[in-house]
């Protein structure tokens, strides 16, 4: 990999590798210009490796990802479908970094917020004897299952 990515640069690896170790990128994505922005979601676009991309704009690659992802990221309110697709990714997974993919334009972060709210609006007052049934009922059937999934069924 390296001797591929250096050759691009007419670089041999290991300076390329030092190279990188020694640059002080700055962290913050807050320092992204447009043109910055233009040169990452072009550079993706063309299907760039995000090492190379980091060298031509002069920023971390992992900087790079994570200003793509936030350039990316759908903050629009949430639809009824996308309700429905979290409840149901709930229901089978536990883990919130395979449930944030099942909605491709939505974070981690806001999956977690929403069935947060999702959740606290079905929560509002004492619980109804049908409730404590239905809990009985679920937690006796998924055992297995944590409370956030057995927590959909009521």
């Amino acid at each position: 990999y390296w001797e591929e990515q250096a050759s691009i640069y007419k670089m041999n690896p290991f300076d390329l590798f030092n190279l990188i170790l020694k640059s002080k990128f700055n962290l913050s994505d807050k320092n992204f210009t447009e043109e910055n922005d233009f040169l990452l979601i072009k550079s993706v676009k063309e299907g760039k490796k995000w090492l190379e991309i980091g060298i031509t704009i002069g920023k971390h690659p992992l900087l790079c990802i994570k200003r793509y992802i936030k350039l990316n990221q759908n903050k629009n309110n949430w639809t009824q479908l996308e309700d429905k697709i979290l409840l149901k990714t709930v229901e089978k997974e536990k883990d919130w970094i395979k449930i944030s993919m099942a909605l491709e334009n939505k974070t981690l972060e806001q999956c977690k917020d929403r069935y947060k709210k999702i959740v606290k609006v079905y929560n509002k007052g004492k619980w109804t004897k049908e409730e404590d049934e239905i809990l009985k009922d679920v937690c006796a059937k998924y055992q297995d299952k944590n409370w956030v999934f057995i927590s959909t069924f009521i």
